[in-house]
C-alpha cells in the first residue's frame, strides 16, 4: 500500500507543476488589499499592476491568468509579460463583475497609458482613459500628448472588450512588428487633441510589416479628433485582413 501511495504522489507532482496558475492585482491605494511590488500575486498578497505586467515567463507564462480587481489604477504602464508557449496565451482580464480603469492622467515620462511589448497575451474587459481635468490644446501649459494603448512589440496578441477613450493622443496604435494581432469588441472614442488648424489623434493607427494577418473587427470607433482609423502597410505583398464593422 505504501509503495502504491508513493507512486500516486510521484504521478501527481508533474500535473501540479504544469497546472495553469492564477494571479491577483489590486490598485496600490486599495483600502483593504493594496497591491504591492513585494506581493507574490496571491489573493492575500496581490501585486500592483506594473509589477504584474513585468513578471518574467518563469513566473507567468502561457495558460496563466492575471486577474485585475476592481478600482482605478493611476499611472502609465508597460507590459513585458510574454508567453513562450506557441499554443497558449497569458490572459490579463478584469475579474467578473468588477470595473477596472487604467487612468493615465498623472505626471510621467511614458507616452502611453498602456504599452504592450510581449507576445501571445490576451487583454480583455478593462478601460484605458484619462480621468479628471487636463488640457487638450497642444502647446498649452501642462499639455501632455499621451496615447491610450500602444502595441509596439510582440506577435499574436489579442485585445477584446476594451474601452479606450478620452486620451489626448492616438486611441490604439498597432505597430509593424506586431503581426498576428486580433482587436475586437472594443469601444474607441473621443481620443486626440487640438492643434491650431485641426484635430490630431486617430482612433486606430495601424501598420503591418509581417507575413501574419492582423484582424480588426466588430469595434465601435467614433468621435476621435482626427480619423477613426488609419491603416498603412509597410511593404507590398504583406498578408493583411482588415474587417471594419462599426
Amino acid at each position: 500500500m505504501k509503495t502504491k501511495f508513493t507512486y500516486i504522489i510521484l504521478l501527481l507532482v508533474p500535473v501540479v507543476l504544469m497546472a495553469q496558475r492564477e494571479f491577483h492585482v489590486f490598485p496600490a491605494d486599495h483600502y483593504k488589499s493594496p497591491g504591492t511590488q513585494a506581493g507574490d500575486g496571491s489573493l492575500n498578497s496581490p501585486w500592483d499592476l506594473q509589477t504584474a505586467l513585468s513578471q518574467p515567463n518563469s513566473v507567468v507564462n502561457g495558460g496563466d491568468t492575471i486577474w485585475l480587481h476592481g478600482g482605478t489604477y493611476t499611472g502609465r504602464f508597460i507590459s513585458t509579460i510574454n508567453s513562450t508557449k506557441p499554443d497558449k496565451k497569458i490572459l490579463v482580464s478584469s475579474i467578473s463583475g468588477e470595473r477596472v480603469t487604467l487612468n493615465g492622467n498623472t505626471k510621467s515620462a511614458r507616452k502611453s497609458v498602456l504599452e504592450v511589448q510581449g507576445a501571445r497575451v490576451r487583454y480583455q474587459n478593462f478601460e484605458i482613459t484619462f480621468l479628471g481635468d487636463y488640457d487638450r490644446h497642444f502647446g498649452q501649459p501642462g499639455f501632455q500628448k499621451v496615447n491610450g494603448l500602444f502595441h509596439t512589440l510582440g506577435e499574436d496578441c489579442e485585445f477584446s472588450g476594451l474601452r479606450i477613450h478620452n486620451n489626448p493622443g492616438v486611441g490604439v496604435g498597432s505597430w509593424k512588428a506586431t503581426g498576428g494581432t486580433l482587436i475586437e469588441f472594443c469601444k474607441v472614442y473621443n481620443n486626440g487633441h487640438l492643434r491650431k488648424k485641426k484635430g490630431v489623434g486617430e482612433g486606430f493607427y495601424v501598420q503591418n510589416q509581417s507575413d501574419k494577418e492582423r484582424i480588426i473587427r466588430n469595434n465601435f470607433i467614433f468621435n476621435n479628433y482626427y480619423k477613426g482609423i488609419e491603416v498603412w502597410s509597410a511593404s507590398s505583398g504583406v498578408g493583411f485582413e482588415f474587417v471594419k464593422n462599426v
